[in-house]
């Protein structure tokens, strides 16, 4: 590293504070912001223009929070393409400690724009605001910022030695000052996690939260990237994640910087739903998923004035054309694609064969261009007796599989990284007994870390796991005990 970059690197916090980008700590609420990008501080940077890289090496954070020890803070780092064409959107990284992340040094990135994302999380897993700072790749470029020269002298090289010689007694002094507190450190951290009672997992909801969605991102990449033209049935067993996938889609789509598409995604949930009800049911969510497009003026429609039960297939096309000639002037130059999320989608299967032609006509039509969808059911009945093709084939079928061992353990440790701790048995244990069942997973690291509370401990044991299963086997139980007879 150049004389000038090391300087600039020392003092980036300094001109950070002088731009007024910093952000003071609130009481309980960490902060983190981006510093430096392959080693160059982009405090001179003016605001909005993109860091222009070739590769991204390395990213410097700077961070804090009133009571967690900075070692103990979790900086989460993700790179998000916003439009390049092989880039693939990863999880993202999490280093505890340590604000110098270097994850991204051996990727080469596709040209293109993304953006880079930070945050950081305190030990009672409060989360700061997110940091965005815009990059752009390109073969053959370097880092865009390019001071300019200036005369450095024996002054500069004086504040450099002086900074090394600080930092090194700072260092030391640290150093004896957290063996002398190490002890106190962690019963501050024990007091806060008991008086919390802090469990991040999360049991019989979907996961709506993006940094606690595991294993599935490539999958959901490949998804997205497929609904510029396709529509897509999602297929797996019951509580393996379904309904996750698709909230964390719609997040997706909702964010997506498309060249030629403004997507905007329509959660339906179908379960219960009556066939005589299911256009009618499919227009609400399609309103209002698109109301916060269309504040002011709405198109008069068919779905305000004829009764739920009598709403039809060509109720709903009339309609949906309406709606999409009013979003189009909106989302110019982007074209709309409204992309109908349905789950529970199991529900059509006792359907008369009408109502499902139907929905496949509307998917065929001329609104096919603006319009997709994504279903989602444990099982889809391909018992068909019409002449016509039947309504599923339209869709490209994907197959929700269990967690790999790999991935079980990430979805385990990760949440409580930096406050508890599992017993590598305890973790092969349960990781055993779910079977790679993400519920599973969820529902008896619930149950394991209230145990593990319960005893004042902050290691999730075997014994905490073999209660909590010993608990939830109970409770199943006592569940089918109480079912009437057949």
């Amino acid at each position: 590293m150049s004389l000038r970059k090391l300087v600039l690197c020392l003092f980036s916090p300094l001109l950070l504070l002088a731009r007024g980008d910093a952000v003071s700590a609130q009481s309980g609420i960490p902060w983190v912001r981006i510093a430096a990008v392959n080693g160059e501080s982009l405090a001179e940077l003016p605001l909005g223009d993109p860091v222009v890289v070739s590769a991204l090496e390395s990213v410097e954070l700077v961070g804090g929070d009133d009571l967690t020890p900075p070692d103990q803070l979790v900086y989460l780092l993700q790179l998000v393409p916003v439009d390049a064409p092989g880039a693939i959107l990863r999880d993202p990284v999490a280093s505890i400690g340590a604000p110098l992340i270097t994850a991204y040094r051996n990727e080469p990135l596709p040209p293109g724009r993304y953006v880079l994302r930070a945050q950081t999380r305190d030990a009672d897993f409060n989360y700061s605001q997110m940091h965005e700072v815009p990059v752009e790749a390109s073969t053959g470029a370097v880092a865009t910022f390019d001071p300019a020269a200036i005369p450095w002298g024996a002054i500069a090289l004086a504040l450099l030695l002086g900074a090394a010689l600080g930092a090194a007694s700072m260092w030391a002094w640290s150093n004896r000052k957290g063996a002398r507190n190490g002890v106190a450190d962690r019963s501050v951290r024990e007091e806060l996690a008991f008086e919390r009672h802090f469990n991040p997992y999360i049991s019989g909801e979907p996961v709506r939260r993006p940094e606690m969605f595991f294993a599935r991102r490539d999958l959901l990449n490949r998804i997205a990237g497929g609904l510029h033209q396709n529509s897509v049935m999602i297929q797996g067993e019951r509580r393996i994640g379904k309904t996750s996938l698709l909230y964390q889609l719609a997040d997706l789509l909702r964010t997506t910087d498309d060249p030629e598409w403004a997507f905007i995604p329509v959660m339906i949930d179908l379960e219960g739903t009556p066939q005589e009800y299911f256009f009618h049911l499919m227009m609400d969510a399609t309103l209002d998923a698109a109301r916060g497009y269309l504040p002011d003026e709405r198109p008069t429609l068919y779905f305000h004035t004829v009764p739920a039960a009598q709403y039809s297939d060509r109720d709903f096309t009339a309609d949906l054309r309406a709606l999409l000639d009013a979003l189009k002037p909106v989302t110019a130059p982007h074209l709309p694609r409204l992309v109908l999320m349905l789950d529970e989608v199991d529900v059509i299967n006792g359907y008369d064969t009408l109502i499902q032609q139907q929905l496949r006509r509307i998917l065929v039509s001329e609104l096919s261009e603006n319009v997709g969808a994504v279903v989602a059911g444990a099982y889809i009945s391909k018992a068909w007796m019409r002449e016509e093709s039947p309504w599923y084939n339209l869709f490209y079928e994907i197959a929700l599989e269990p967690f790999s061992d790999a991935e079980a353990r990430r979805l385990l440790i990760e949440p409580v990284q930096g406050i508890y701790e599992w017993d590598p048995e305890a973790l092969d244990y349960l990781i055993n007994l779910a079977d790679g069942r993400p519920h599973r997973l969820q529902q008896h690291a619930l149950a394991a870390v209230n145990h593990m509370l319960a005893a004042r401990r902050l290691r999730i044991t075997l014994a905490d796991v073999e209660a909590a299963a010993e608990a939830i086997r109970k409770t199943r139980g006592d569940a089918q005990e109480s079912q009437p007879p057949m």
